[in-house]
């Protein structure tokens, strides 16, 4: 998992485990997974741009989802984990690995991939995870965190 973290040496050849340190490393290690994949972002300044994940199995629990009400979304993703394994999809491709996370997120998105590297993949997975949210847990959280970062909700609910 290339999210595992490393504590690097200092001069006198102690670890630095602090925090800011740890990461530091997080976010290096980020950025070369995402150069080894040639996944490319828009604002790669962003601090809010979700780690891509390295497998489907990696997908978790969007931040803004309620924990009392985890398991609705863990049983989602579980059942979709297996009809991916029957369809046969060993490992995400790079635009599924940066837009899953990023769209479980309900942040906004524009992918550029060629034809066939699972671009559809990348939107249909999220949107039927997200599907899973229960209508006030999906509305309530959005609305209380609205800050120009999400998508904006319907107030057509």
């Amino acid at each position: 998992n290339q999210k595992k973290n490393v504590a690097s040496r200092d001069r006198t050849g102690k670890r630095d485990t602090s925090e800011a340190k740890l990461q530091q490393v997080h976010k290096e290690q980020i950025a070369a997974f995402r150069r080894s994949m040639n996944i490319r972002l828009g604002n790669k300044h962003d601090p809010h741009v979700p780690d891509p994940v390295s497998s489907f199995g990696d997908l978790s629990v969007p931040k803004w989802w309620d924990n009392t009400r985890e398991s609705q979304f863990q049983n989602g993703l579980r059942a979709l984990n297996q009809n991916i394994e029957l369809g046969r999809w060993k490992e995400p491709t790079p635009i599924q690995m940066q837009a899953m996370p990023t769209l479980l997120e309900r942040r906004d998105l524009i992918g550029c991939a060629p034809t066939g590297s699972g671009k559809s993949g990348a939107f249909v997975v999220p949107s039927l995870l997200l599907s899973c949210a229960p209508h006030d847990v999906f509305y309530a959280s959005q609305q209380s965190k609205d800050d120009g970062n999400d998508v904006s909700s319907n107030n057509n609910k």
